[in-house]
């Protein structure tokens, strides 16, 4: 089985539950972490959320910090960093607002993926009770990253949940919300992006080389009618 798959969402949408994690880090994994903050000073051990368990109408997962995607692959742990991409067209949903990631990103830098797209950081509780988001949640996500990452706002109820992208690789499960625009594009918001364009939605990888997760959401968008 490839270990990057696209699942479409069910009819019934998407809810999220999440709990506090309950990890504990050895004195190896914090040795680890601090060579790698060492290496690389603009890391930081912020919330986010991680898949445990999904299915195309619920997923359910914990909140941890950056770190354990960082020590994912020393500690064989098999929860997925959550995160939001966006596919967000123009002309009729003819064209794919692209962008080419930083070399200085974690993984597949130089590479052009489907704009914008960020982890689910979410603050974590302080007790074990459960916190749940539904898909205004994670449209909102989206519209701040499209303003961080692109200079662009976007009405989070403009946006819809289409699919989910699992990337066993980066250690990654991406919602992704669709949606049309009009606003105009030069130049990247931010750092993590040198470049962004427009592509056909029916062979995004016309602008350059593809992300592994962007190849396989590209396939799925040129033979489905869901955005």
């Amino acid at each position: 089985m490839s270990s990057i798959r696209v699942q479409p969402i069910g009819r019934e949408g998407l809810t999220i539950r999440l709990r506090r994690s309950a990890e504990s880090w050895s004195p190896a994994d914090d040795a680890a972490w601090d060579g790698m903050i060492r290496a690389n000073p603009r890391l930081h051990d912020g919330p986010i959320a991680f898949a445990t368990e999904w299915s195309d109408t619920e997923i359910r997962g914990e909140i941890s910090g950056y770190r354990r995607l960082m020590l994912r692959g020393a500690r064989q742990d098999p929860a997925l960093a959550m995160g939001v991409t966006g596919v967000l067209t123009r002309r009729g949903g003819s064209e794919v607002l692209m962008g080419r990631r930083s070399d200085g990103v974690r993984i597949y830098g130089g590479l052009w993926e489907t704009a914008p797209r960020g982890g689910l950081d979410i603050s974590r509780p302080n007790d074990q009770r459960e916190i749940r988001l539904g898909l205004i949640d994670l449209a909102s996500r989206v519209s701040a990253e499209a303003r961080e990452e692109l200079g662009i706002e976007l009405d989070p109820r403009s946006l819809r949940a289409v699919a989910t992208v699992i990337d066993e690789q980066a250690g990654s499960l991406d919602v992704v919300m669709a949606g049309e625009i009009s606003a105009e594009l030069t130049s990247p918001a931010s750092w993590e992006y040198t470049a962004v364009g427009w592509s056909p939605r029916r062979n995004l990888g016309l602008i350059g080389p593809l992300s592994p997760p962007t190849a396989a959401l590209a396939a799925w968008l040129a033979s489905s009618s869901s955005c």
